[in-house]
C-alpha cells in the first residue's frame, strides 16, 4: 500500500500523513519498523493527531502532514518527537558545536532539536529558556488537540505573526508600507 494515512483537518480534501512522518513510527526501532501491520498500530480510523502542513494542497490533492511539528524559538527549533538533534553547520568553533550537542543530548529526551547558527553567542541557561518554552507551547498544543474536534489547533508563519516577531525582536517602533 501507500503506508499513509488521510487526516481529516477541516478542509475540503483530507491531508496525507505519510508513515515516516508519524510520531509512533519515529519511536519505533529500526526493526520493528519494516513489520507488514506498523501502520495500523500508528493509524486508526478516530484517532487524534497534531500536525503541522508541509507541504500545502493543490487542486487534486490535499496538504502533506507531519506529526514532527516544529515551534521555533530565536535560537533553537523544537521537533516535536523527532528524536533528532542538530547543530548549525556554520558554528565552525568545534568546542562550542561540543558543548551544544552535549546540551542537546541531555534535554531534548525523545524530541528533537536544531540548534540555530544564532545558538553560539547564547548561553546555556538562555537556550533552556527558549526549550523550556517550547517544550511547555507543544504541552499546550496537545492538551488543545483533547478538547478540540477537527481544525486549526495554532497557525505558524503567517505574515502578522512575522511582523509582530519581528517587531519584538528588533524593538521596531515605525513600520512603513508602500502598498497593500
Amino acid at each position: 500500500g501507500m503506508n499513509a494515512a488521510f487526516v481529516n483537518i477541516g478542509l475540503n480534501q483530507n491531508g496525507f500523513l505519510p508513515l515516516q512522518k508519524m510520531a509512533q513510527f519515529m519511536q519505533l526501532p529500526a526493526n520493528e519498523k519494516k513489520h507488514p501491520q506498523v501502520l495500523s498500530s500508528c493509524a486508526f480510523v478516530g484517532k487524534k493527531v497534531l500536525v503541522q502542513v508541509e507541504a500545502d494542497a493543490t487542486k487534486t490533492k490535499g496538504p502533506k502532514l507531519t506529526e514532527l511539528y516544529e515551534i521555533n524559538e530565536k535560537d533553537l527549533v523544537f521537533i516535536s518527537q523527532g528524536n533528532y538533534h542538530a547543530v548549525s553547520k556554520k558554528i565552525v568553533d568545534k568546542e562550542i558545536v561540543a558543548t551544544l550537542r552535549k546540551w542537546s543530548n541531555e534535554i531534548r529526551g525523545t524530541d528533537g532539536i536544531l540548534l540555530r547558527t544564532s545558538s553560539e553567542k547564547v548561553c546555556i541557561e538562555e537556550l533552556t529558556v527558549q526549550w523550556e518554552n517550547a517544550k511547555k507551547e507543544s504541552l499546550d498544543l496537545q492538551k488543545k488537540l483533547i478538547n478540540q474536534k477537527i481544525g486549526l489547533v495554532r497557525s505558524e508563519n503567517s505574515p502578522v505573526q512575522l511582523i509582530k516577531q519581528l517587531v519584538k525582536e528588533y524593538k521596531v517602533s515605525e513600520i512603513i508600507v508602500d502598498d497593500l
